[in-house]
């Protein structure tokens, strides 16, 4: 029951980012993408403030209980992938904020912007902020104004 990465790896850089770009299409797939019947196990925005702003409100309005997301101490993977994956067990998912570690943050920047975030979270989760979507604030002029 232990999320652990040691992050002592030892590599050129040219190496990790080939094997990055081999390995990206088959490890992060766009929701457009997905085949019917295909459930992933996370669901990972890149957002703004403004975004992430939305995404909490959305999150903690349903909620009576657990109205939170987390923000581990964490590598950014973890952020993305063991923290989210133990929140897929539980019936009462919340997201994950990230990447919050600097380290990782140092070797993200060409791919989220420092004034970006991550928020993941497990599919079932993200299809129940979907529905709630429909009946919230997304739907309102505020919104709108927001995005002129």
């Amino acid at each position: 029951n232990y999320l652990w990465n040691s992050g002592m790896f030892i590599y050129r850089n040219s190496f990790m980012y080939k094997c990055i770009e081999n390995c990206v299409p088959e490890i992060f797939k766009g929701i457009e993408n997905l085949k019917d019947g295909e459930d992933p196990k996370s669901v990972i925005f890149t957002l703004n403030p403004l975004e992430l702003t939305v995404l909490i409100q959305l999150n903690t309005s349903f909620r009576t209980d657990n109205a939170c997301l987390l923000t581990p101490q964490a590598s950014a993977c973890q952020s993305i992938g063991s923290f989210v994956f133990k929140q897929d067990e539980s019936d009462d998912p919340v997201p994950i904020l990230g990447p919050i570690d600097l380290a990782g943050r140092s070797k993200t920047r060409h791919f989220i912007p420092d004034e970006y975030l991550t928020l993941s979270m497990p599919w079932k989760l993200f299809l129940k902020l979907e529905e709630i979507s429909k009946k919230s604030v997304l739907q309102t002029e505020l919104w709108k104004n927001f995005l002129k």
